[in-house]
């Protein structure tokens, strides 16, 4: 327990907690913890409900912290079915948050000692189910909880039955501490409420380099207008919960590299909320933002151009040791801008640009695990943020299939080039193919790549290993690539059969053809891959069919011919290259039968799979012994990001990541 509690305040001193926290207190704590009854779930929910905000008050030294009732949000009874919520979350008294995402921590209540994740601190192997389903709900409201509010960590608390452990969340790793009877041993529940209530100012794991709303003198009217500009250009997707009334709220600003005429960081303002946001509880955690300068006045836009002046804010969690992203897109335009590829401004570490005493906070905690544990092979994260002048319409929102189509060549172009130089992208997918919304700005491309992050440079041996690193996402990744862990070095050409099924993916969901959700669901969905293997192997790709577009048709036949022909054992000459995947592109480009009414994307409706209840069952069982047989060790440690351990990103229409160590829904990411 010290160890934790050591691991998560630093800066506190416990012992002098209880110099001025008397019995009285203790005792006052324990008057409101005894209605709970063990094994007794109406007492609980009574207990959440009678106490809503419940504090410790009558010691100047103590926090005034309230736990509030989660099932009642804003005063009406919260339907748990659609949005998932712990039982209890703590913030300060009369705190002006309305939501538990908002909270300083949050609190599980389970009235069954063995649905404690690490029953009796025992080291397991295997884990009942109850333990798992109580493990994956307390990792999702971690999940949540991260996309609501920018975060560097954050703490939480179970109770199960008559004793309770401390949780804590960054991007390497979850852990938990050592459990202890809280009715008989009330101190360890007093340091960690203290802590939660003074450490960091009153931010305990916020995002102190972000802040909510916009500079007092920031144009609202401009703000205003280039948001419904960009909502107009299909840049940002329209949301009815964001109003003319509470864009200015839903927008933050923030320090990001600047631009030419700027010396040093400058500030910007972003227009509402995340463009994108990770689901991913560990991993890089990527949010983007579209943003425009702050200082930013009505007479420098010109109507009609608006988007110009706007740029994209990327923050998430680097790898220690990888290359920052920005210097990944300088040495990719080194020898001059390549086509088709994104432009970067710049990009910087959080830590260089926030309080000293801020500083800590923007890394991940791994170092200090190691002290205890050196032989952890955690992946230790960097809090980083670069700026893209690139500014991009997502593939599944594409104005014309035209428009698509000539996006998807100008990025395989990218592709090309690149490759020419030695440099290959590996990580190819429906979010990192993006659709120019100003073309000149583009060098007249039509579309470019981004997300660069895993890049691998042929002609530098420091990173010869990364070949062999398997990256991708599931819908995506080629053949050759999914179902091996080690020993098979990335080529140009898996990226080519990522752009194959990027292309099939983006169709298939957003326009019209003769393959149903029931279908795209078993084709792309599988993290074996067996659906995209039935796929090619059968043949099935020559029966697509894009409804009244013969030369989308023929284009995806032609590409999954490339593809197929890669497949075949006996196949001497490998048909999948950029040459015949830009010939395939473009002949589907000149086809004088090219629908006059060229259809834009349509809403994809994913199917009910009714299997999938069950299947998700059985991956939280494989899943859960993975946790344990892996992390366990640590504190009791569950759910670290380890090099050994896999993810993988989820559904790609939903622009979302997912972690083997954070079981949600749906399809995952691989990383090996």
């Amino acid at each position: 327990m010290d160890v934790f509690l050591q691991l998560c305040f630093p800066s506190i001193d416990r012992e002098e907690v209880f110099a001025t926290f008397t019995e009285t207190r203790l005792k006052e704590l324990l008057h409101l913890l005894n209605p709970v009854e063990p094994g007794d779930k109406e007492s609980t929910r009574e207990w959440s409900a009678n106490n809503e905000h419940p504090t410790l008050n009558g010691d100047p030294t103590f926090p005034r912290l309230a736990a509030y009732n989660a099932l009642l949000e804003v005063g009406k009874p919260r339907n748990r079915a659609c949005t998932p919520a712990p039982e209890v979350w703590v913030d300060y008294e009369n705190s002006e948050a309305e939501q538990w995402t908002h909270a300083l921590g949050i609190i599980e209540v389970k009235p069954e000692k063995d649905k404690d994740p690490g029953f009796n601190n025992a080291v397991s192997k295997h884990h009942k189910y109850e333990q798992v389903q109580a493990w994956n709900e307390i990792q999702q409201y971690g999940s949540v909880a991260f996309r609501a509010v920018p975060r560097c960590y954050m703490l939480g608390i179970g109770f199960y039955d008559d004793v309770a452990r401390f949780y804590r969340w960054d991007r390497s790793a979850v852990i938990f501490s050592e459990s202890f009877h809280y009715k008989s041993d009330v101190k360890p529940l007093v340091q960690f409420l203290h802590a939660l209530g003074t450490f960091g100012n009153k931010t305990m794991g916020a995002d102190s380099s972000i802040t909510t709303g916009v500079p007092d003198n920031f144009p609202l009217t401009l703000l205003r207008r280039i948001y419904h500009k960009a909502i107009e250009d299909g840049v940002v997707k329209y949301d009815s919960k964001c109003t003319e009334s509470n864009l200015p709220s839903r927008s933050s600003h923030m320090a990001v590299p600047a631009s030419p005429s700027f010396e040093g960081p400058e500030n910007c303002v972003t227009l509402g909320g995340p463009l994108f946001s990770s689901r991913s509880l560990l991993g890089r955690g990527t949010t983007a933002w579209l943003a425009l300068s702050a200082t930013a006045a009505e007479s420098t836009s010109s109507v009609g151009k608006e988007i110009r002046q706007c740029f994209v804010v990327k923050d998430s969690w680097r790898e220690e040791g990888r290359l920052p992203e920005h210097k990944i897109y300088e040495r990719i335009h080194q020898k001059g801008h390549i086509f088709g590829v994104a432009r970067c401004r710049g990009g910087f570490d959080i830590d260089s640009v926030v309080h000293e005493e801020e500083k800590r906070n923007h890394t991940t905690f791994t170092q200090r695990i190691r002290l205890f544990l050196p032989e952890a092979k955690f992946s230790a994260r960097i809090h980083y943020r670069c700026v893209l002048d690139s500014i991009g319409i997502p593939l599944s929102r594409f104005p014309s299939t035209r428009q698509l189509v000539k996006a998807v060549r100008d990025a395989v172009k990218g592709l090309c080039d690149m490759a020419k130089a030695g440099i290959l992208h590996r990580d190819i997918s429906a979010s990192n193919i993006m659709i120019s919304a100003s073309r000149k700005e583009e060098h007249e491309a039509w579309g470019f790549l981004i997300d660069p992050e895993y890049a691998y440079f042929l002609y530098d041996e420091q990173y010869r290993s990364d070949l062999l690193r398997i990256t991708g996402t599931i819908q995506f990744i080629s053949l050759g690539l999914q179902n091996k862990s080690h020993g098979v070095e990335h080529r140009s050409w898996h990226d080519l059969e990522s752009v194959y099924w990027v292309v099939l993916h983006t169709l298939v969901c957003h326009a019209n053809t003769n393959i149903t959700p029931e279908r795209v669901h078993r084709i792309f969905d599988d993290e074996e891959g067996l659906g995209k293997h039935g796929w090619i192997s059968a043949g099935l790709w020559n029966t697509v069919e894009v409804t009244d577009h013969p030369p989308l048709t023929q284009c995806l036949r032609e590409l999954g011919r490339l593809v197929h022909s890669h497949h075949q054992p006996a196949q001497d000459k490998n048909l999948l290259t950029h040459e015949l995947v830009l010939k395939a592109l473009e002949d589907a480009l000149r086809a004088e039968d090219w629908p006059k009414a060229d259809p834009a994307a349509l809403e994809f409706e994913p199917c009910n799979n009714p299997t999938k209840p069950r299947n998700l069952d059985t991956s939280e069982m494989v899943s859960s012994d993975m946790r344990c047989e892996k992390a366990i060790r640590v504190l009791d440690v569950i759910a670290s990001e380890s090099k050994q351990s896999v993810s993988r990103k989820r559904k790609a229409g939903d622009d979302i990541e997912v972690q083997v160590e954070a079981q949600s829904t749906g399809s995952k990411r691989s990383r090996v």
